[in-house]
């Protein structure tokens, strides 16, 4: 079983999510955690600069958490 993901993690995953000018603040340290969780993952032939997207498992996580703060 994985460790949870800290609040930071938690809050990168959303800020990435919510939209991607937002993550470009974030630094190498706090993407690669949830790079490596496979929760985001870089895109590729994508022009411009670095861009980042929610994998599959990101969105069940996200969706997990907003099940949780809805109840």
């Amino acid at each position: 079983m994985e460790p949870f993901l800290s609040a930071h993690e938690v809050s990168a995953l959303m800020l990435i999510s919510q939209d991607i000018r937002y993550a470009a603040d974030l630094d190498r340290s706090e993407i690669e955690p949830l790079i490596n969780r496979r929760l985001v993952e870089r895109a590729t032939g994508r022009p411009g600069g670095r861009e980042l997207m929610i994998t599959a498992s990101g969105s069940a996580v996200l969706a997990r958490i907003c099940t949780f703060v809805t109840r």
